[in-house]
């Protein structure tokens, strides 16, 4: 191999080397915030103390009221899932349950999906579909699923 080949040789490694690093460097590191918040919900809303246990699988969200289960209960751990969502999803963040839509930061809101989730789900096993407008950390998507209540 003559000195011309070599430095050739040596130069076309150097390139490969610097692009490599470029491409390596130019690799796409958008988060993910759909999957952010999913993560920050499930970790909300997952429960299972005294008499209700709430569960999240992908999209759709399961509650389960036991024996024993009363309206104080339930308001309490409403308003409780309620406060840590506010916390993430911002301003502008809609839920439409059964084709009915509420505003997470509507002052009304804990009283409203009480009473209209009573008549929702009268019977154990009713599934309701949902679908949800999200504002989270400037960015917008959305989320659609199911809500099933198993009642005692």
């Amino acid at each position: 191999m003559g000195k011309k080949s070599k430095t050739l040789l040596v130069a076309l490694v150097m390139v490969a080397i610097i692009l490599s690093a470029f491409i390596g460097c130019a690799e796409d590191e958008t988060p993910d915030y759909k999957a952010d918040f999913l993560g920050e919900l499930k970790t909300a809303v997952t429960y299972n103390e005294k008499n209700i246990v709430i569960a999240m699988t992908g999209e759709n969200v399961a509650v389960t009221f036991k024996a024993g289960v009363d309206s104080d209960d339930i308001k309490t751990k409403a308003a409780s899932l309620l406060l840590k969502l506010k916390t993430f999803a911002t301003d502008g963040t809609k839920i439409t349950i059964d084709a009915k839509e509420y505003s997470l930061h509507d002052a009304n809101l804990l009283d409203s999906l009480i009473d209209d989730m009573r008549n929702l789900f009268k019977t154990t096993g009713t599934t309701k579909p949902y679908t949800a407008a999200i504002k989270y950390k400037g960015q917008s998507f959305g989320l659609s699923g199911n809500i099933t209540v198993t009642l005692p």
